[in-house]
């Protein structure tokens, strides 16, 4: 079982992945967040959805031909469960507030994808 130091980690790991100011070309820091996130909720209960959602984006960043407008909509069916994820947390510390701003920087990351399918 995931402890809550372990977790909070886990979230950092992710906001740093998801820190850049150009669209990465190597997707494996980002494939590997996925995969630890598809480790630790596959331990959880209600997780299921949230699971299969990390699991399709993952597998569409592995294809070779895939396009940003593969991943933005993922990216932002993720979001939304993870805001809701975020408001069945319960009150752990700071953890909602950094799940509602990993949902934020999920959305961010969909708006950049978009914007770079439409250039």
């Amino acid at each position: 079982m995931t402890t809550p130091e372990e977790f909070a980690d886990l979230l950092d790991d992710t906001m740093q992945a998801l820190a850049f100011d150009a669209i990465p070309s190597d997707a494996a820091p980002a494939t590997d967040v996925l995969t630890r996130w598809t480790d630790v909720l596959g331990e959880g209960i209600n997780t299921g959805e949230l699971t299969q959602s990390l699991t399709a984006l993952r597998a569409t960043i592995a294809e070779p031909n895939a396009s940003p407008a593969d991943l933005e909509p993922l990216l932002n069916d993720l979001a939304s469960q993870v805001t809701t994820f975020s408001a069945n947390v319960g009150s752990e510390g700071d953890m909602v507030t950094r799940l509602q701003a990993l949902a934020t920087a999920l959305q961010d990351l969909a708006g950049k994808l978009h914007a770079a399918s439409q250039a």
